[in-house]
């Protein structure tokens, strides 16, 4: 029920230091979204990147619209803030954590991932995932059950061809 576009490049300034943008758009009618839209300015950093992994954070400033199902909408301007971190920790397992939040004035939004990937013959790995989004000001009133979280749990057979 949901959809999502975003764009992300990187314009590096210097070998660890990087310019970024952020344009998305997401409809998500079951978390009261009916329309989200982003559009984010920031500067990044890999605190270290090597062989086993990496850790990187982001900052930046933009403009957030979220049209809702029911209730107000909550746009205006966010402030951007964003980590992420991959460690191979041999060569058959990898860890990923990501953390992404947009901080408004209206709605704090945020997106934490947490995956492990096994790699189990060359060309076949299997993955497992977890995502929980959430939005503190944007429920669906009208729903008893209405959450501010969502939470997605993948289990993925990835072919290397």
């Amino acid at each position: 029920d949901r959809i999502a576009l975003g764009y992300q490049p990187r314009f590096y300034w210097r070998p660890r230091t990087y310019f970024f943008g952020i344009i998305d758009y997401e409809k998500d009618k079951p978390a009261n979204i009916k329309l989200a839209a982003r559009q984010v300015i920031g500067v990044g950093h890999k605190f270290f990147s090597n062989a086993s992994g990496f850790l990187s954070a982001e900052a930046g400033f933009g403009n957030k619209t979220t049209e809702v199902v029911l209730g107000d909408d909550a746009s205006g301007g966010v402030a951007y803030l964003g980590a992420n971190y991959l460690n191979r920790i041999n060569d058959n397992l990898t860890f990923n954590a990501d953390l992404r939040t947009d901080l408004g004035g209206d709605n704090t939004y945020y997106e934490l991932g947490l995956g492990l990937a096994f790699k189990l013959s060359e060309g076949l790995a299997l993955k497992i995932s977890h995502q929980t989004r959430g939005n503190t000001d944007i429920t669906d009133p009208s729903l008893a059950s209405s959450s501010k979280t969502d939470n997605v749990t993948n289990i993925n057979l990835v072919i290397d061809i």
